[in-house]
């Protein structure tokens, strides 16, 4: 009997992941085409620039010490004989499918629900450096399994096992060093979830991918002219200023401002002891990550904004309950009702603003869709204003500051 047992709790834990492989499946579906058909993008390029951009990342540093991508790829091309793009964008879809359950079992791990996990996914799924992953200038390539490390690293973590979530950082870091600004994160999270270790094996294990990672970067390391110049280079002429804070805010878009908030939501008393490893999290790696992302990058390869979604997509959950609950509790219906009017109204006039804030991109592929985009976001963003003045007169008008008369 309790073997059958834990075979009904297995299907049971199965069956659960079937609409978070759905909502992967359906938004990845969209993305293909967006890429294909609707938008354009490197998947439409010839097999010899594929060649081409496939023989650059095995000869030049420092994309040459970046293994998984570039050799998965060329395992997928030797084995099947197919063209390095076709085996290239097998490898990426396949990462971004597996990359679904895996964040939706984190998220469940954060003690959210399957409904606000699911809801976790569809954003992670929608965002920007997702759903248009190949889009010029995205150039995703590496930072699928960079994603893929980092959510079993803070898996891990949360289960309290040290040692697989200092493995999986260190693949991280060996997929893309970028992975290395959430060391100061995993060190702190490790005295938070893993405290059944003896201290001896706790340092061992939280320096090991520095111990481990940090000879092979020496090794490798190589001059890279200019590096220092970026953040020259991002800001040179407004045109090109323009496009690195475009891709700095559509990054994450309505996702900045709706963690933020919830970041002060996730700081209550009932929500710090589950909240703080996200908290902690965002103030780690976010000024890191956009330090990084201007000073040292082209600041148009939107992606690499993007690694702290881990952190910043559970705090807008956080946020989204916040705002369902006093919906469904404190909200006068009136007051409902002139929000849900506002809300298509917002995004119509973000839209018809986005053009006009951002008429033209130095070097962006199809520009109508980014500046819809960024319309939507910001139509988004200016429903979430309208919400917290009606919430803010409420409060007011609740503690006798405002009355009636």
């Amino acid at each position: 009997m309790q073997k059958f047992g834990r075979i009904m709790l297995m299907r049971d834990s199965y069956k659960e992941y079937l609409i978070p492989i759905i909502i992967t499946l359906v938004i990845l579906t969209l993305s293909f085409f967006l890429h294909l058909k609707w938008c354009g993008s490197s998947m439409r390029q010839s097999e010899e620039i594929w060649q081409e951009r496939l023989d650059y990342h095995l000869n030049y540093y420092p994309f040459s010490i970046r293994y998984f991508t570039t050799y998965s790829a060329l395992f997928v091309k030797n084995l099947f004989a197919l063209p390095p793009r076709e085996s290239f964008f097998i490898i990426q879809f396949l990462l971004a499918i597996i990359m679904g359950p895996l964040f939706y079992r984190y998220l469940r791990l954060l003690s959210f629900d399957k409904i606000w996990a699911n809801i976790g996914l569809f954003l992670l799924y929608s965002a920007y450096p997702i759903l248009g992953a190949h889009i010029e200038p995205v150039y995703t390539w590496d930072d699928f399994w960079v994603y893929i490390f980092l959510i079993l690293t803070f898996t891990a973590i949360i289960k309290g096992r040290l040692l697989p979530a200092s493995l999986f950082l260190t693949l991280g870091a060996f997929a893309r060093e970028q992975t290395f600004l959430f060391w100061p994160v995993f060190v702190l999270a490790s005295f938070w979830y893993c405290r059944n270790y003896p201290r001896w094996k706790s340092i061992i294990y939280i320096a090991a991918p520095l111990i481990i990672y940090l000879p092979f970067y020496y090794i490798k390391w190589q001059p890279f002219p200019g590096r220092t110049e970026f953040i020259i280079y991002n800001f040179e002429t407004p045109l090109r200023g323009s496009d690195s804070i475009f891709s700095f805010l559509i990054s994450f878009g309505v996702i900045w401002l709706t963690s933020a908030i919830g970041m002060g939501f996730a700081r209550q008393k009932d929500r710090w002891v589950k909240s703080k490893l996200l908290i902690w999290g965002a103030i780690l790696s976010v000024p890191t990550t956009a330090a990084l992302t201007f000073f040292l990058t082209r600041a148009r390869e939107t992606r690499i904004f993007f690694p702290p979604f881990i952190f910043l997509i559970p705090l807008t959950i956080i946020f989204l309950q916040s705002v369902y609950e006093y919906f469904r509790k404190t909200m006068p219906p009136l007051k409902i009702k002139i929000l849900f009017i506002s809300l298509p109204v917002m995004l119509t006039i973000g839209i018809i603003l986005a053009p006009l804030i951002f008429p033209a991109f130095e070097f962006r592929n199809c520009h109508r869709f980014h500046q819809q985009a960024f319309g939507f976001h910001l139509g988004l963003a200016m429903t979430i204003g309208i919400f917290y003045l009606m919430k803010i007169f409420d409060d007011r008008k609740k503690n006798g500051i405002i009355t009636d008369s």
